[in-house]
């Protein structure tokens, strides 16, 4: 039973380590007579990817692209949140009416909203995820 054990672990390794090796672009989902501009268009840039990066590079080109979303997401967060600040608290009436006044001010802050709805989106936020699933390839 423990070499049994043993050689599963050890198939599981070798699958591994050619999974993260090299990404295999035949298995497309398309059709193998299609021989449309576009068919041929898309096996072209599969093949291209596949040589040039590994499935483990892709995935952290994505964890890099997913964490530089949150930073500009944070970033816009707090760059409305100073807005909100200034004009509230710095700025007379005359000139809050001819930055948009109240209409504004109630934009950015539903704004702030979405993104807090964005940022935990792009966290994967299971109770966001729940309700909001569609928000996540807009984002």
């Amino acid at each position: 039973q423990q070499q049994t054990g043993t050689r599963t672990n050890g198939a599981n390794a070798s699958a591994e380590g050619k999974l993260n090796e090299k990404l295999d672009a035949q298995h497309l989902d398309l059709d193998e007579n299609d021989q449309s501009s576009w068919a041929k268009l898309t096996r072209l840039v599969a093949l291209n990817v596949g040589t040039i990066f590994a499935p483990r590079t892709m995935l952290i080109m994505l964890r890099i692209l997913k964490a530089i979303t949150c930073v500009f997401l944070a970033l816009t967060i707090i760059s409305n949140l100073m807005y909100l600040m200034y004009i509230i608290f710095f700025v007379t009436n005359e000139v809050t009416a001819k930055t948009g006044g109240s209409r504004d001010i109630i934009l950015r802050f539903y704004g702030l909203i979405l993104l807090g709805l964005a940022i935990a989106a792009e966290l994967d936020l299971a109770s966001v995820m729940k309700y909001f699933l569609g928000l996540k390839s807009f984002i």
